[in-house]
């Protein structure tokens, strides 16, 4: 089978969620030997050889397209449409998208979020769209916390551009809507009036890692993740400001990792004998391994947390909020739930103290992840999708 791949961004090296998702399918649709993979990717710079190479290993052709030389194109556009949309919306991209399909014999378009999917709606081969969270959802919660009166104003005005364009676009034929999350697939269906048979969910797939246990720090918690994504940011800064000094008053021994790239100069400030800020890493492992407790402060945001479920393949004990475990198949047994300051900060100062009480957090934890987010798992699923249509 010939598959055109249609990504809304480079999605390798994956050091993002989303581009971690996206690499995820990519690479499970690779693993087939039946399929031959075209790659279509709209790009934020000039891909390097070794970007271009990787995917020249698993794909029958590739091609990128640079959207920042369509700058007030982009610009123009977004009047009308999301921005999202609207800076990958210009005549080049969806002249080399047609040509890529015509020239190529393709039978089946993958689409990467829907961002991309009005590419080819003139085309009647069978297609699949993957959704990696309520996109217009995300921009709204997004903007409720924003300080900028007038960022505020942008992100709510985008989130209803994009309702409006997902609410016209699912009237045009899709073959088979995949869903990372339940509770996006079920939102879906009842705001959209997708076609439920229609729906299938495919959850994130992870290796199962072993943490190296001479490398563990006592008294250690931790946060990894992208922090150019506000969500995280914003968690990080609220748990700093609000629950880590309940925790010093009480455990002066208590260090805090913030791990991960792009951090703002507000969190690169937060830097103390308490308080050790990475930046971007090489490896994750080594971290993970170091971490006694991981922790998932999000109060906002969409879709499942990438981060949480990348822990989970740890096997590392999580303190979240509520929020931050909506849209993943664990729950108050497997992962341990704190919303206000201090509870959140007893319940790590409790389980650094008391590990061995939370034992079957970690069993009820290790059970969903084997269930929902193995590897294994999400190259079964991903290509039954496939064979079903």
């Amino acid at each position: 089978m010939n598959i055109l791949f249609v990504s809304p961004e480079i999605f390798y090296p994956a050091n993002t969620g989303g581009k971690l998702a996206i690499l995820q399918h990519f690479q499970a649709l690779c693993r087939n030997k039946d399929h031959n993979i075209y790659l279509f990717c709209i790009s934020n710079y000039e891909p390097n050889q070794n970007v271009i190479k990787y995917f020249l290993q698993y794909c029958k052709k590739v091609q990128f397209v640079n959207r920042k030389c369509h700058k007030i194109i982009s610009l123009f556009n977004s009047v009308f449409l999301p921005y999202s949309v609207g800076s990958r919306s210009f005549r080049q991209i969806k002249k080399e998208f047609n040509r890529m399909y015509e020239d190529n014999n393709i039978d089946l378009i993958f689409y990467e979020f829907p961002q991309m999917a009005k590419l080819g709606y003139k085309y009647k081969t069978k297609k699949i769209i993957c959704f990696h969270n309520v996109e217009y959802q995300t921009l709204f919660n997004i903007s409720k916390n924003q300080g900028n009166i007038l960022k505020r104003l942008i992100y709510k005005i985008d989130s209803l551009k994009l309702y409006f364009y997902e609410k016209k676009l699912y009237k045009k034929r899709f073959d088979k809507y995949l869903f990372l999350s339940p509770l996006d697939l079920q939102f879906y269906v009842k705001e959209f009036g997708l076609i439920e048979n229609k729906c299938e969910l495919l959850p994130p797939g992870f290796i199962k890692r072993l943490n190296n246990s001479s490398k563990l720090e006592e008294n250690t918690i931790g946060f990894i993740a992208n922090y150019k994504y506000a969500p995280n940011e914003d968690g990080i800064l609220w748990f700093v400001n609000n629950v880590f000094p309940i925790i010093l008053e009480k455990n002066k021994n208590v260090k805090l990792y913030i791990v991960g790239r792009s951090p703002s100069e507000k969190i690169v400030a937060l830097k103390s004998d308490d308080i050790i800020v990475t930046g971007e890493v090489n490896d994750l492992d080594e971290y993970y391994s170091r971490l006694k407790i991981v922790i998932n402060p999000i109060r906002s945001g969409g879709g499942v947390k990438m981060k949480l479920i990348e822990a989970t393949s740890y096997g590392k004990l999580i303190i979240s909020t509520s929020f931050g475990i909506l849209g993943s198949m664990y729950n108050e047994h497997s992962i341990i739930i704190a919303d206000e300051p201090d509870d959140f900060a007893n319940k790590c100062l409790d389980t650094i103290t008391n590990y061995d009480k939370y034992v079957s957090y970690l069993q009820e934890e290790e059970k969903t992840f084997d269930k929902y987010y193995n590897v294994e798992a999400l190259i079964k699923n991903i290509n039954n999708n496939i064979k079903e249509l």
